[in-house]
């Protein structure tokens, strides 16, 4: 998995399966009556109704896009907590050992 491959063979994957799922959801799409001036209306006009919805909205957005990351340094630091050896084996393979920095947040995960 040095060269990559094993990422290339999981994206593949999940190629093959959006290219599966997509024409079973088209399909779907067609054989439901669908109210398509009310589609239209609603891509136009918002249907958020006041400022405290859209703030839970972007805030909700925001916590789903960061949980995952701050999960995974987490993970990564209480692993590797009593293994200073095995810290930096993993610092310096995925390429966060730029200039000596030895900062958690440094951390590339490739």
């Amino acid at each position: 998995m040095a060269n990559g491959s094993g990422l290339r063979a999981m994206e593949f994957a999940v190629g093959v399966i959006v290219l599966l799922i997509s024409p079973c959801y088209l399909a779907e799409m067609a054989m439901t009556p669908l109210d398509w001036c009310g589609i239209a209306i609603s891509l136009v006009m918002s249907l958020i109704p006041d400022g405290m919805a859209l703030r839970t909205t972007v805030w909700a957005s925001f916590g789903a896009a960061v949980t995952p990351h701050a999960l995974c340094l987490c993970a990564f630091r209480s692993l590797t907590a009593g293994y200073p050896e095995l810290a930096a084996l993993v610092r310096h393979r995925s390429g966060a050992l730029r200039g000596g920095a030895e900062g958690g947040l440094d951390l590339a995960i490739n």
